[in-house]
């Protein structure tokens, strides 16, 4: 859904939810070097999160 910028903010919420979970309770004792690409993932979802599909996604023509 993130791909083709259809509900990309909700879609974005769930996969910041998921990379939350497995960053502070799934790999929890594992070295930050485990741990690092769920944090970037949940960055990059949170972004995301925040600026949306802009003009290029589907959301853009469901706008108009």
């Amino acid at each position: 859904m993130i791909a083709i910028g259809l509900f990309t903010r909700p879609a974005a919420f769930f996969v910041m939810c998921t990379m939350g979970v497995a960053f502070f309770l799934q790999h929890r004792a594992d070295p930050f070097q485990r741990k690092e690409l769920a944090l970037a993932y949940g960055v990059i979802a949170l972004v995301i999160l925040l600026l949306g599909a802009g003009r290029f996604g589907l959301d853009a023509l469901f706008r108009r």
